[in-house]
């Protein structure tokens, strides 16, 4: 009995590693984000916190497990940004663009047959700040300068984090196109870690600064294996 159990096993590993489809692609879009609760000293103004646009690179590898469920690392280089600016007018306007590698590991369901499929990925990612810059505007003030990442520590006990931990869940469609499929690609990113470290317990009013965002992105893969 334990053998047939075991031929049975086989087959179906065999089988799955035939049907499973991997591939590698490339991906290029836009991003979309926000960062909330950044400790800006602003002088007692009353700051509303406003939309960043950047640029979503991504190398992904597709690891086939079943004709249904793959794994998805990835390797994305992406804009993170915010923008914060005094209500009601339009005396003061701060923004910050960080540039982040990042590592994602997604679950990837398939959906559909046929040329045209659909997919949802879900899974942690892990991101470290590259460089970045900054831009104010307050009166006739009008700066831009590169963004210096703080490793000492202020006087409150604070200094920056470049260390990023996010969740990711998404969607897209893929439609087959010679050796590969033309993707299409959307996705929301959640931070679960704070951009702030502090040496020892936060401010009691502390607020965790973290990066909300959304991006879109087209892209090619070429895929071997699979029907």
């Amino acid at each position: 009995m334990s053998k047939i159990l075991f031929a049975a096993a086989a087959v179906l590993l065999m089988s799955n590693s035939v049907l499973a489809q991997n591939s590698i692609g490339l991906r290029g879009g836009y991003s979309i984000s926000t960062l909330k609760n950044y400790p800006l000293a602003s002088e007692n103004l009353e700051l509303e916190e406003g939309l960043s646009y950047g640029n979503f690179n991504a190398i992904l590898f597709e690891i086939g497990i079943s004709p249904l469920f793959a794994l998805q690392p990835e390797i994305n280089y992406l804009e993170k940004g915010g923008v914060f600016k005094s209500k009601g007018s339009d005396n003061f306007k701060f923004s910050l663009k960080i540039n982040y590698l990042e590592a994602p590991l997604l679950a990837k369901f398939r959906l559909g047959a046929g040329p045209l499929k659909g997919y949802i990925i879900t899974g942690p990612s892990v991101g470290f700040a590259m460089d970045g810059k900054t831009k104010l505007t307050a009166g006739e003030i009008n700066t831009e300068e590169k963004f210096r990442f703080d490793s000492s520590l202020d006087t409150d006990g604070r200094k920056d984090n470049r260390l990023d931990l996010s969740g990711v869940v998404g969607g897209g469609v893929q439609y087959k196109l010679g050796p590969g499929s033309v993707l299409l690609d959307a996705r929301a990113t959640y931070d679960f870690n704070d951009f702030n470290n502090f040496s020892g317990n936060a401010p009691l009013d502390h607020k965790k600064t973290r990066w909300e965002g959304l991006s879109l992105s087209l892209g090619y893969q070429l895929e071997f294996g699979g029907k």
